[in-house]
């Protein structure tokens, strides 16, 4: 196995594409601005925590000066963002020191070295990296025409389904680490956590499948991230045209934003004091800032529109 090589999101494909090479993504800006990161997680949860805040906090503080002013927390302006974001930095670094900045850091590390490194163990083996192409897709089998045409599809993507495949069977295998990350980031104990502490707390005070809230949205952000990996576009989608793939880029990177937004917040619902008390996720939905959705999709159709129409003067 070679040395490890650092590499950024874009070339999340390299995995299974180079087969030689373990490639972990955890690039050195993912490193320094987790403090900045875990911070915003912070902020996106507060209004799920106020029954749990110590009065006098600084993070009751500010949620008490967000619904003096009649501002709702998921539509927060950019200046009060940043001037939230600093106060809650400011006081994660004055209870805990320079550690606390980065509490939760090292289950996310874990869980991007286990997930990277559980892809291209088993993308190495046979019986296993080909799980979607069998006997039993051979379009021979049936005399269905629908059938037919859908095993074929399937033979001639098995490579991209395969990759999905093992893409998806890793999340699943490592989502309790990610879950212990995202609840040591949002933790407001009176002490912090290590990172078994919280796993045995979630499994002790919840049980087993408490490991896994959140993770139907985050699956689904995983199928829509790989549907957008460009090397997916040139072979399967290659027959749509431009306007197509940016559309549906757009449309996958502002639904992606807010389903993630769902996980993160269902993996930190929990009783165990510290975290967010639990909500209904229908009401979780609703609190999710759709008149901002709109407006981006909005923008984003007129920017690609005008985009596509001084193109075609130009040619």
């Amino acid at each position: 196995m070679d040395v490890p090589i650092f590499l950024s999101d874009q070339y999340r494909t390299s995995i299974l594409n180079n087969r030689d090479k373990f490639y972990i993504r955890l690039p050195p800006a993912t490193i320094f601005s987790f403090p900045l990161t875990s911070t915003f997680y912070r902020i996106q949860c507060l209004r799920f925590m106020e029954s749990r805040f110590t009065p006098g906090s600084v993070p009751y503080r500010i949620l008490n000066e967000i619904k003096k002013d009649d501002i709702d927390p998921a539509q927060l302006s950019l200046s009060s963002t940043i001037l939230i974001a600093t106060k809650l930095l400011k006081q994660r670094y004055n209870d805990y020191g320079f550690g606390g900045l980065y509490q939760g850091f090292f289950a996310k590390a874990m869980h991007t070295i286990v997930r990277d490194l559980l892809v291209f163990i088993l993308s190495k083996l046979p019986s296993i990296s080909m799980p979607v192409v069998t006997d039993f897709t051979s379009p021979a089998a049936t005399d269905n025409d629908i059938i037919k045409s859908g095993l074929r599809w399937i033979r001639r993507n098995k490579k991209h389904l395969n990759e999905l495949f093992l893409t998806l069977f890793s999340e699943v295998a490592t989502y309790p680490l990610l879950l212990c990350s995202t609840r040591l980031i949002i933790y407001d104990g009176n002490q912090p956590l290590s990172m078994w502490q919280m796993l045995q707390m979630t499994y002790d005070y919840e049980g087993f499948w408490a490991l896994y809230k959140g993770i139907i949205p985050h699956l689904f952000c995983t199928i829509t991230t790989y549907l957008r990996n460009p090397q997916y576009h040139s072979s399967v989608m290659a027959h749509n045209t431009n306007i197509t793939m940016d559309i549906f880029n757009m449309l996958m990177s502002i639904s992606n934003s807010h389903i993630m937004q769902l996980s993160t917040t269902q993996r930190c619902f929990s009783p165990i004091k510290g975290l967010c008390t639990h909500t209904d996720t229908l009401d979780l939905i609703r609190s999710i800032g759709w008149k901002g959705v709109a407006l981006q999709l909005c923008l984003g159709s007129f920017l690609i529109g005008t985009k596509e129409y001084t193109t075609s003067l130009l040619l």
